[in-house]
Formats: C-alpha cells, sequence, structure tokens
C-alpha cells in the first residue's frame, strides 16, 4: 500500500509540475526539467512508464519514458492509449453537468426516461432512479449487474456490451431507497454514460470529444491563471 500511494504521490508531482512549467520558458527547457524529474521515477521502477504532454504559449511538448508494457522495450509516446479506469466517471459527470446546462436532461429526471421499454429499471418504493442518484453513487443500485461474468479478467468490460446491460437493468434490486445512501456501484456509472449518450444522440466517445474540444480554450486560460498564481506565490 505504501509502494502505491508513493507512486501516485511521484505522478502527481510530475503532472503538477509539467503543468505549471513557467508559460515564458523554453520548450526545450520545459523538457529539460520534466525529463530530470520523470527519468528517477522509471528508474527507481516507480512506474513502467508514462506519458508527460505540456501546452504553453502555442508550443506544445510531448514526452515518453519508460515502456508500454513491463519488459516490451517500446518506449510510450503521443499516440500511446491508456485505460483510465474509473477516471472515466468524472468524464460522465462533466458530460452531465453540461446536458443539464445545455437542458437536454434534468437531474430530475428519472433515468427510466432515456431507457427502451425492455430495459427499465424498476422503481423502489420510495421513488425511481434519478440521474443525480447515477452521479453520486446514491441510486441503490449494485456494485455490478447481476450477469456481468468477464470472460478475461485482466480486461473485464471488453464483452460486456450495452445489450448486456439493458438485459440485466429489468432484474436488478435497488439495495436502498434512490437518493438515500451512498454505495459505489460501477454500474450505476457504466448507465449513465449509456443514458447521455442516448439523450444527445451521440456515442459517448464521440460525445466526449466534442465536448471535450468545445472547452479546450476556457481550461487552457484557467490553467494558466492557477499557474500564474501558483508562480507569484512561490516568489
Amino acid at each position: 500500500m505504501l509502494h502505491m500511494t508513493m507512486r501516485h504521490c511521484v505522478l502527481t508531482i510530475l503532472c503538477v509540475v509539467a503543468a505549471c512549467q513557467n508559460p515564458g520558458a523554453a520548450p526545450n527547457s520545459r523538457a529539460h526539467d520534466i525529463r530530470s524529474l520523470a527519468r528517477p521515477v522509471v528508474e527507481g521502477e516507480v512506474a513502467v512508464g508514462f506519458v508527460v504532454g505540456t501546452l504553453s504559449e502555442g508550443e506544445n511538448w510531448i514526452g515518453g519514458f519508460g515502456e508500454t508494457r513491463l519488459g516490451s522495450q517500446e518506449a510510450p509516446g503521443a499516440q500511446t492509449l491508456y485505460e483510465i479506469g474509473s477516471i472515466t466517471k468524472v468524464f460522465t459527470g462533466v458530460l452531465l453537468a453540461g446536458a443539464v446546462l445545455r437542458g437536454e436532461v434534468n437531474l430530475e429526471d428519472p433515468v427510466n426516461r432515456f431507457l427502451p421499454p425492455e430495459a427499465q429499471i424498476p422503481d423502489h418504493a420510495s421513488g425511481p432512479v434519478r440521474l443525480w442518484h447515477l452521479t453520486t453513487h446514491t441510486s441503490g443500485l449494485p456494485r455490478m449487474p447481476g450477469n456481468f461474468k468477464p470472460a478475461n479478467a485482466a480486461d473485464p468490460y471488453v464483452d460486456y456490451s450495452e445489450a448486456d446491460l439493458f438485459a440485466a437493468l429489468p432484474k436488478v434490486k435497488t439495495l436502498s431507497p434512490p437518493g438515500e445512501k451512498y454505495a459505489y456501484s460501477n454500474l450505476g456509472g457504466g448507465l449513465l454514460g449509456v443514458v447521455l449518450a442516448r439523450a444527445t444522440g451521440q456515442p459517448y466517445g464521440e460525445l466526449l470529444r466534442k465536448r471535450s474540444e468545445e472547452h479546450t480554450s476556457e481550461l487552457q486560460s484557467r490553467r494558466n491563471l492557477v499557474c500564474r498564481l501558483l508562480l507569484e506565490k512561490k516568489k
């Protein structure tokens, strides 16, 4: 556990340093600083490999360190794809907020409103599962659907389809009244992504890509502001 904690701390520090390099510094200078920090992480076997990217004043730099897989001798780079696991739920929550602001959905909408007739979730006696219940893990839904039986434990979701999800939902039993008790649910998080895709008429990946691009300039401005404040505080 300590090793895992240290790994997360080191990589978090790397990410913060990469994000808050002096905006006026030349790309080569930033790259040198990041390499100096990244090299010990790989050599100390804290991480197998990772990619760091910076964007400042219209100049971008991307550096890969270590390997894509232990022993592969293949260096990661700009095109390397990483699974991000449950970090996806953060993006799904942001998409939900955006959909609410656009008037595409309402936090109080029952989830069943966006599901086909054959995939309706049985209502709890206290009321239906609503969108805000899914994003706050208070839906009462179990952690996983009852028909989730992965063939490959190393890639458990690869063979679980939307059809499987829809087949599982009518048989789901809420474990507590929706909105009353926190209980982490992968089922609820995944279901929210499906609901948002159906509500907006776009596949989840395409929805995330488009809406992320729309906010890139805004996020960049905020990032520059945060970094300037941090740099001024250090002086």
